[in-house]
């Protein structure tokens, strides 16, 4: 967004104070203060890691993306690890809200899921369920959405699965 005081100055980068003060007419110093801490109340969650808070942030305009994965009664989120035998099969959910008209797109290991069939985004709160046979080795998986013209709206954080650890944060239902 442009800001609309600089838009109107004949030189935006090395204004006279007249020039300011005369552009600033209509725009109060209290707006500007109550927008301010308007963003500043809604940044105060954030931690600036990237992942825009969505749950919190309004920059993310609640949007949503959650990647859930199952396999022989364990349960992992975004970001926790999951293990699955060789041949067990896992099943993935990617829920989506407030991304119609997006695409979503189903990685394995950075490339694209073979069986994701990549598909737009119909409505306004979605499921999608995706089926993998694992081959006992460490992968992750992850879920991004994709706006219309290509620009990624949301990056979602993977689940990886046989990845050993002393802290396997997969869970028993």
């Amino acid at each position: 967004m442009k800001c609309p005081v600089r838009a109107k100055l004949k030189c935006p980068n090395n204004p006279s104070e007249d020039e300011v003060r005369e552009a600033e007419i209509g725009f109060g110093d209290d707006d500007r203060i109550a927008e301010l801490e308007r963003l500043r109340a809604g940044l105060t969650r954030c931690i600036g890691c990237g992942c825009l808070s969505l749950q919190e942030c309004r920059l993310a305009k609640d949007r949503l993306l959650e990647l859930h994965a199952q396999s022989s009664g364990l349960t992992a989120n975004m970001g926790d690890r999951l293990t699955a035998a060789s041949q067990a099969e896992v099943e993935f959910a990617v829920h989506t809200k407030h991304v119609e008209g997006a695409t979503r797109v189903f990685l394995e290991d950075g490339k694209p899921f073979s069986d994701s069939g990549d598909a737009k985004v119909q409505g306004s709160d979605e499921t999608t369920r995706l089926r993998w046979i694992s081959d006992g080795k460490r992968h992750w998986f992850r879920s991004d959405v994709r706006g219309p013209d290509g620009k990624l709206w949301l990056m979602g954080n993977p689940v990886y699965v046989n990845w050993r650890s002393s802290d396997n944060r997969a869970t028993k239902q």
